[in-house]
């Protein structure tokens, strides 16, 4: 399972609440891994609408 399933799965579950604010050095510490496939998993995320986001930075 790679890691933006497993992120994904977590959002599914709702093991991460609605409204909460994480930042991708918080989900590359989490999945102990690097920005670039945290960013591309937080990216197919937001296409999917299973998330939001606030501020955008490529």
């Amino acid at each position: 399972m790679n890691r933006g399933s497993l992120f994904r799965r977590d959002i599914l579950l709702r093991l991460r609440r609605p409204g909460v604010k994480v930042s991708q050095q918080q989900l590359c510490d989490l999945f102990g891994a690097s920005r670039m496939p945290v960013r591309d998993a937080l990216r197919g995320l937001l296409h999917e609408g299973l998330m939001a986001s606030t501020k955008v930075v490529i």
